[in-house]
């Protein structure tokens, strides 16, 4: 699970350091991983851990699996992190501001869909989860 967690953070920090707004802030690796990683062990430990263990216990725990609820609690969780951090309710015109969140929103999906499905490829690969079930024989 610490390598599912650890997954987005460490892509995001990566792909940070290429970043030209890396240039512009006086501590951007820390930053990165503030942001990051609370939002990543909140949706591992929240639905990753949960949704391993009750496939574990049914038999049904394949990485597929994992990978398609990777890709969905991925896009989610980062269309729902970019809404929050796009939508400002003090501003006068809250029919604007929650357009641009929307859109802030619906952009996120697929980035927070890569990072879902690298993080359930990290926890496949760390837990030995393979692609047949583990109830199949």
């Amino acid at each position: 699970m610490l390598a599912c967690a650890l997954c987005p953070t460490l892509i995001l920090e990566v792909l940070f350091q290429f970043s030209a707004e890396k240039n512009m802030m006086l501590i951007p690796d820390l930053v990165v991983i503030i942001v990051a990683l609370p939002v990543s062990l909140i949706v591992t430990f929240g639905v990753a851990l949960p949704y391993t263990l009750w496939l574990k216990r049914r038999g049904k725990l394949n990485a597929i699996r994992l990978g398609v609820a990777g890709v969905l609690s991925g896009a989610v969780a980062f269309a729902a992190f970019s809404f929050y951090n796009a939508y400002w309710p003090q501003m006068n015109d809250h029919t604007f501001m929650l357009k641009m969140a929307l859109k802030a929103a619906i952009s996120a999906t697929l980035p927070g869909a890569i990072l879902g499905f690298l993080s359930a490829v990290a926890l496949s690969i760390c837990a030995g989860i393979t692609f047949r079930s583990s109830g199949t024989r």
